[in-house]
This record gives C-alpha cells, sequence and structure tokens, in this order.
C-alpha cells in the first residue's frame, strides 16, 4: 500500500493497525523532514518504509502497490 502525504504519519500509524501484518506500507511526502517525524510513530519492526517524494512525479512502476491511499494530500482553505 502506497500512503501520498504521509506527513507526521497520523495516518500511517493508522492504517499499520488496521493492516495485516503481512502487508507492507509505503508513506511519503514531499518534505524531507516529515519522513523523519513520522518514524518515531512506527515501531522499529514494522513494515512501513518512509520516503520523501513528490506526488506529481511518483518514482514507482504503475504496478508496484495494490492500493493508494492519500488522506491529506489537498488541503483547502
Amino acid at each position: 500500500m502506497l500512503e501520498i502525504a504521509a506527513g507526521t504519519g497520523i495516518v500511517t500509524g493508522h492504517l499499520r493497525d488496521a493492516l495485516a501484518k503481512d502487508v507492507r506500507l509505503t508513506a511519503i511526502d514531499v518534505s524531507d523532514s516529515m519522513p523523519d517525524v513520522a518514524r518515531k510513530k512506527i515501531l522499529a519492526h514494522e513494515p512501513v518504509t518512509f520516503q520523501i517524494a513528490d506526488a506529481t512525479a511518483l518514482p514507482f512502476e504503475g504496478d508496484a502497490f495494490d492500493a493508494v491511499v492519500c488522506p491529506f494530500g489537498v488541503m483547502l482553505r
């Protein structure tokens, strides 16, 4: 599963809790500081990968993920 605009990892943690333990989760954010904040909310043994990436130019093959979520990618004021 790919989570786009993971930010501080709030949703990442909920996803990790809800998903089967063998599901690998990749969480990306465009900010270079957000993955460091998010990593602190995930246990070291949990299958979560954090990566800096721009959602408009994803660095993955088209069939790399079975599901994609983007809970906070577009926020209007």
